[in-house]
């Protein structure tokens, strides 16, 4: 399992955090925490989120890593272009 800080910046427009949490909607990403705020019509928004909640059985650590990295990126490309269309600046910050 992995945690992720998705920060999200721009322009306040009704849909967002439903488009961007669309994204999310798998099986192995669990949304732990979100914050917004919105001073002037400009949106800052965080969500800290879970990834590999169904971890592969019997992979050694290496594995695992190797397999999360894969099963994950889909899912971040899929924010970006979802933030891009919404005139977004997305960006990813793993915790450990």
């Amino acid at each position: 399992m992995s945690l992720l800080l998705i920060q999200a910046t721009g322009p306040d427009q009704p849909g967002i955090l439903e488009a961007l949490t669309r994204c999310l909607s798998t099986d192995n990403v669990r949304i732990l925490d979100v914050g917004q705020s919105v001073i002037h019509r400009t949106l800052a928004l965080g969500m800290l989120v879970e990834f590999g909640c169904r971890e592969a059985q019997g992979a050694s650590k290496d594995d695992s890593k190797a397999d999360e990295n894969t099963e994950r990126a889909p899912t971040l490309k899929e924010l970006l272009f979802a933030g891009h269309a919404l005139g977004l600046n997305i960006t990813f910050s793993p915790i450990t």
